[in-house]
């Protein structure tokens, strides 16, 4: 996003203030003014430091700058989908084709205007994430759906996309005549999505993911009928805050016991030599 980082006071890193920039990739309107950036307001990521001074704002999900920074990068999608041929000099054989996806499993509710979400939706996430935080996870799998555990391999493809120098990156999305001599183009949508599924369903049959959903519900049930039993107690009908949470708590559980297993970012990696193709020589 590229927000510009200062010390609040020099020469100390933190606390620290952000600001914007003709560099900052969040557009002006309508994002940039709902970040709400305060040069007098000093921000930290360290407990420490935000308990230790009372003018200092701790960023941490529930904070308006991070759920709004979050909204942000859910509304903006550049980035989130890349083909990319990544030149190994010495590579043996045929190209390895694989894909990179990152999943988000998290409470299942919608907002319906990511820019101006209503109160009664940031609510309900904020109670969801009280029981179920969100969680990524990160998959990698050849074109066959297998994962892939070869170090050497992984390290190729965990490598930052290099545009310029000796064995610099192709971005085939901007070249589709390279990407059509490495595999079908009319296969290839079908592969992708085949891909995305595959990996969310067995992201769903994760035992550790199960066990999460499980405690998760079981924790908001609890609380729902320590409420519930309280306000029997009171025999106070006009309670009307203490019914609220209970709604709320009601309205969430279906979220959480069946959870969104959300696509937050899928890339394709061609591995092969630079002679890989007529088209990739010179």
């Amino acid at each position: 996003m590229q927000l510009k980082k200062r010390p609040f006071v020099w020469p100390s890193e933190d606390p620290f203030k952000l600001a914007v920039t003709p560099q900052t990739l969040i557009p002006r309107l309508p994002w940039q003014a709902e970040l709400k950036l305060d040069d007098s307001q000093p921000l930290t990521w360290k407990r420490r430091i935000a308990t230790s001074r009372a003018d200092v704002t701790l960023l941490r999900p529930g904070t308006p700058l991070v759920n709004v920074i979050e909204r942000f990068t859910r509304w903006d999608d550049r980035g989130t989908a890349f083909i990319t041929y990544r030149i190994v000099p010495d590579w043996q054989g045929e190209p390895w084709i694989g894909f990179k996806l990152c999943f988000t499993i998290e409470p299942a509710l919608d907002i319906a205007d990511l820019l101006a979400p209503t109160r009664g939706e940031l609510a309900a996430s904020r109670c969801a994430q009280r029981y179920f935080a969100a969680s990524a996870q990160t998959v990698i799998i050849d074109v066959n759906g297998d994962d892939v555990f070869d170090p050497a391999l992984l390290g190729i493809l965990e490598h930052p996309y290099r545009s310029e120098g000796r064995g610099s990156d192709i971005n085939l999305g901007s070249r589709p005549h390279l990407l059509a001599e490495i595999i079908d183009p009319g296969t290839f949508p079908r592969i992708c999505r085949d891909a995305r599924d595959g990996v969310r369903q067995r992201l769903a049959r994760q035992p550790e993911v199960a066990e999460r959903i499980a405690e998760a519900a079981r924790s908001a049930e609890i609380d729902l009928q320590r409420r519930q039993s309280r306000l029997q107690r009171r025999q106070s009908a006009g309670d009307a805050m203490a019914r609220a949470d209970i709604a709320l708590i009601e309205a969430i559980l279906l979220s959480i016991r069946k959870p969104a297993i959300r696509l937050d970012a899928m890339g394709c990696f061609v591995v092969g030599a630079k002679t890989a193709g007529a088209h990739f020589i010179g």
